[in-house]
């Protein structure tokens, strides 16, 4: 899944066709988890994401959990990657998201200690800068009311509520943690810059929104975060499949980068799925069929949440 995938033929053996002195040549394919059990621990975090990888190196999930299987009304029976607060719920998963960050904090040189927690109006203060920065960035209009709220439990570490306001986990360990916190506050920041974001499109293009924002989060946010004197971090860890299929259909198309994303976070969300399938309408034969066959496995997964 999420461009890993390629089909092989399944042909009989040379021995099952009469020719008993060949040697065998069929293909043998190998488990995906034999496969994965040879990575080393930074290429499956790599791939997991930080916290995914906690919780199955410490066998509260197999790596077998993480495949989800749905039928769609037009595509048929897909498969696609579970997130880890899809298979353990959104409590555990933020356990074991705390986990991964306090075992990167304790990984760092000389021991240094991150500083305190960051209160409610330091976080506003900093969202009013960081903001602007975004939109004059996107170019789009930010509709944050200019209030960050801290709450004792959320189904994540962050949202940006439908009133406008952003709501961040009040949780000393990600509030003293720049690493881990300036990624989030830019990730709900760039919801609120995102055009014609809606209760309505978001149940239905969830993966249009989330895979988008996050990836403009790790593309443009170190760099608003630098503009105004923080420290440029960048977070990799949510939303990793949602982002694979963005790149599966930008790569095909051979858009750039960064105009590509531009141009989705100022299109309202209920178009972007087909402003990105009309940019494949001029593909011919070959091209087109490929193109047609992208978009079969890519866009159910888009609209998972």
């Amino acid at each position: 899944m999420n461009g890993r995938c390629a089909m092989v033929l399944v042909t009989k053996t040379w021995k099952e066709l009469g020719f008993k002195s060949v040697p065998e040549t069929q293909v043998q394919v190998k488990k995906g988890t034999d496969l994965f059990e040879k990575l080393s621990d930074a290429e499956k975090e790599k791939i997991l994401g930080k916290a995914a990888f906690q919780a199955y190196k410490n066998g509260a999930v197999k790596l077998e959990d993480f495949v989800g299987r749905k039928v769609d009304k037009r595509w048929g029976p897909m498969r696609h990657a579970r997130s880890l607060r899809d298979i353990i719920g959104a409590d555990e998963a933020n356990k074991w998201m705390r986990e991964a960050m306090a075992g990167s904090r304790r990984k760092q040189p000389g021991g240094q200690q991150p500083p305190g927690p960051v209160s409610a109006a330091q976080l506003q203060q900093i969202a009013q800068r960081v903001g602007a920065e975004l939109a004059r960035i996107t170019g789009t209009v930010n509709r944050w009311d200019g209030t960050v709220n801290l709450h004792g439990t959320l189904r994540g570490v962050g949202q940006k509520e439908w009133s406008c306001s952003i709501t961040v986990l009040n949780d000393p360990s990600l509030l003293g943690d720049p690493a881990r916190l300036w990624p989030v506050l830019n990730h709900e920041m760039l919801h609120a810059l995102s055009t014609g974001l809606t209760p309505t499109a978001y149940s239905t293009f969830p993966g249009w929104e989330e895979g988008l924002v996050e990836k403009l989060q790790r593309m443009i946010g170190p760099r608003a975060l630098m503009q105004i004197g923080e420290q440029p971090c960048v977070g990799n860890w949510a939303y990793n499949y949602h982002i694979a299929e963005l790149e599966r259909l930008r790569t095909f198309l051979g858009r750039a980068e960064r105009p590509f994303y531009l141009s989705l976070i100022r299109t309202p969300l209920a178009e972007r799925e087909q402003l990105v399938i009309d940019m494949g309408s001029r593909l011919r034969g070959n091209k087109a069929s490929q193109w047609q066959r992208l978009l079969a496995s890519a866009l159910p997964i888009l609209r998972l949440p």
